[in-house]
């Protein structure tokens, strides 16, 4: 297990898989986040996402993430209703549906939605997860630093210069 700053030393083993299960929710996330922003900041589909401004118009979104985040928080409480409600139905997923539950004697801290199983002794499903918890550490990162270039600019050498 790779543990650069040894929090794997704090608790138990149960704490370990806690650990294990944020990281993975985190990883799914940045990675969500990362398709988004470039998704938005490359126009595609014709240029940005379109919302409702008033019954039966609609507006297009900044093609800058950053700016079209704004004028989506600035529709009123529907983007926080929205938000939530698919927070709630995912954490339900995770929590009271997925057997057997992350945190059990069974568990070993993967989240497990979709119910996948491993027909082929055991190191198929592990490299699928290693895989996922890589690609989900440098979606992280990758969202960092698009963030990071668009609060700061020329922060990020490669992305200077992008729509971002």
């Amino acid at each position: 297990m790779w543990d650069p700053i040894g929090l794997s030393d704090l608790g138990s083993e149960s704490t370990l898989k806690w650990f294990r299960a944020c990281e993975v929710k985190h990883s799914r996330v940045a990675m969500l986040a990362t398709l988004g922003w470039v998704h938005q900041s490359f126009g595609c589909f014709g240029g940005g996402l379109y919302f409702p401004t008033a019954p039966g118009t609609l507006s297009q979104l900044s093609t800058k993430p950053l700016e079209a985040n704004a004028q989506v928080w600035d529709m009123g409480i529907l983007p926080y209703l929205q938000i939530f409600l698919t927070i709630g139905i995912l954490e339900l997923m995770t929590e009271a549906t997925v057997k057997p539950h992350y945190m059990s004697s069974e568990g070993d801290g993967w989240i497990n939605i979709f119910g996948v199983s491993n027909s082929k002794g055991g190191a198929e499903l592990a490299s699928l997860k290693a895989k996922e918890i890589k690609n989900g550490r440098l979606a992280m990162i990758g969202i960092a630093s698009f963030y990071c270039s668009a609060v700061i600019p020329g922060s990020v050498p490669g992305l200077a210069g992008m729509n971002m």
